[in-house]
């Protein structure tokens, strides 16, 4: 099947190849008795609105990629609720930032930058918690070198040193394993005086379970609410190089969070790991983040990719391929930051060299209504 690189072109060869590959989704989709959407990952607003109705309308049930971390954290908000802030509350207010199992030098660049800059109206703490002190455990800010405490957490020992730290800001004694016991009690004692803190995180290295994870994040959000009792604590998560766009915020408004009664075409998190062994037909739509092998399960079903070019070579080669435009890229679309604020991403190229997720998905549908 030829790969398909754009849904319009001036010669009429390129656009012959296009219908033909049009008519080829089209049949695929019509023939299919278990066909599965996957992905969602970096969509916009529109992007996300036109791939649940294309789904709704056809009959195609929807497994949006959804990261361990992502999963770990609706979990514990189900449990004990958010503990959310915007970036921009973080840098004019929090006088004491903690990394945990997170590295903003490579998740949030950007961000790390601000945070680990002088504050010219108040002196900002920072630490971090890990395996390995990171690299911006040291930050240079306009010539000067500014330094980040580091407190190492051992192999497999996050969790103890949550609830050691739960348990010394309550003023109860709890035995720890050596370094784990190291700079525990100063850091209690700068959360105690803080006047607005944040912890930034990640998912601990021998969390691989999901079960494992939603219990280490309800642990950590916990403490950040029994903290928030007195001056603000929050807590964020940091996802390195996986932008979820606005699909999280879509499938929500629509269709209530994962689990509950009414989840439309959406399949709950329970569900797709079922639904991915049985397809007998995988459209992905948005970036990938993850391997072919695991969108695929490994299996020889034919694979319909609707995503940008520059993400092809790193999975294998897909049965059919439309090189869509990017919000913030190429094309205008409403995204969310990482602290859940909607931003107008607007085109950095010109428009119109590449379809929208949502022409490819329209044409696809037109050519099955006309048989």
């Amino acid at each position: 099947m030829p790969r398909v690189e754009r849904l319009a072109a001036n010669k009429g060869e390129s656009e012959a190849a296009v219908a033909a590959a049009v008519e080829q989704v089209a049949e695929l989709v019509k023939t299919a008795r278990r066909p599965l959407i996957t992905g969602l990952v970096g969509l916009g607003v529109e992007d996300c609105r036109a791939v649940l109705d294309f789904a709704q309308r056809r009959g195609i049930a929807v497994a949006p990629h959804v990261s361990p971390l992502v999963a770990a954290v609706a979990a514990a908000e189900t449990e004990v609720g958010a503990a959310e802030c915007s970036f921009g509350e973080i840098l004019t207010r929090a006088d004491v930032v903690a990394f945990l199992h997170v590295d903003p030098a490579t998740s949030h660049p950007r961000l790390g930058e601000r945070l680990l800059g002088p504050r010219p109206d108040f002196q900002r703490q920072v630490w971090m918690f890990g395996e390995e002190p990171p690299p911006a455990s040291k930050a240079s800010s306009n010539g000067a070198e500014k330094s980040v405490r580091f407190m190492p957490i051992p192999p497999g020992g996050s969790y103890a040193w949550l609830t050691a730290l739960r348990a010394t800001l309550r003023g109860v004694g709890h035995a720890l394993d050596g370094s784990l016991e190291d700079g525990l009690a100063d850091f209690a004692t700068a959360l105690k005086r803080r006047r607005y803190g944040v912890l930034f995180f990640g998912l601990p290295p021998e969390a691989d379970s999901a079960s494992y994870a939603a219990r280490w994040v309800e642990q950590l959000f916990r403490l950040i609410h029994e903290l928030d009792t007195g001056p603000p604590m929050r807590a964020l998560p940091l996802v390195a190089n996986e932008r979820l766009g606005a699909a999280a915020e879509v499938v929500g408004w629509r269709y209530g969070p994962d689990g509950a009664a009414l989840r439309g075409p959406v399949l709950r998190a329970t569900q797709r790991s079922a639904a991915l062994a049985e397809a007998d037909l995988i459209i992905h739509c948005g970036r990938w983040t993850v391997p072919m092998e695991t969108v695929s399960g490994g299996r020889a079903a034919p694979l319909v990719y609707l995503g940008p070019q520059a993400d092809v070579a790193n999975a294998a080669e897909p049965a059919l391929h439309f090189d869509c435009a990017q919000a913030g890229v190429d094309a205008g679309d409403t995204v969310f930051r990482g602290d859940g604020v909607a931003l107008a991403a607007k085109p950095l190229l010109p428009t119109g060299r590449r379809p929208t997720l949502r022409d490819a998905l329209a044409a696809v549908e037109q050519a099955a209504r006309q048989d």
